[in-house]
């Protein structure tokens, strides 16, 4: 996609257009792959539970963990990263990850938390 038909929709706000356009151009230019999809989703999801992970540990003052996490972001990252750059698509899978991984961690914290409570 050009760099001016990008600006044109997302300063007019025609995320319908834009996003037309972003497919099609891959759809067509690019061959879709549903297990690359599913796996870029899935690490993108597994960064965002390292992310939320992370930054629990940092506020507790845990340096050593908050390390270990902060060094596996980048490893999924870089894994997600290098895998959607060359087709636009996967940057959906990407954005339903990141989702995913935030959304299931903190449920699963504040689960874990009120469970605590009660003992």
């Amino acid at each position: 996609m050009a760099w001016h038909a990008l600006k044109h929709y997302l300063s007019t706000g025609d995320i319908a257009n834009l996003w037309q356009c972003i497919i099609t151009d891959n759809l067509w230019n690019m061959e879709f792959s549903i297990i690359k999809f599913l796996l870029i989703m899935f690490a993108m999801a597994l960064a965002d539970v390292f992310w939320t992970l992370y930054f629990i540990d940092v506020d507790s003052r845990r340096a050593h963990h908050a390390s270990v996490w902060s060094a596996m972001i980048i490893l999924v990252t870089a894994f997600t990263v290098t895998n959607y750059v060359d087709n636009k698509i996967y940057i959906a899978a990407a954005f339903i990850g990141a989702y995913l991984g935030t959304f299931l961690t903190i449920k699963w914290k504040v689960k874990q938390e009120s469970e605590a409570d009660m003992y």
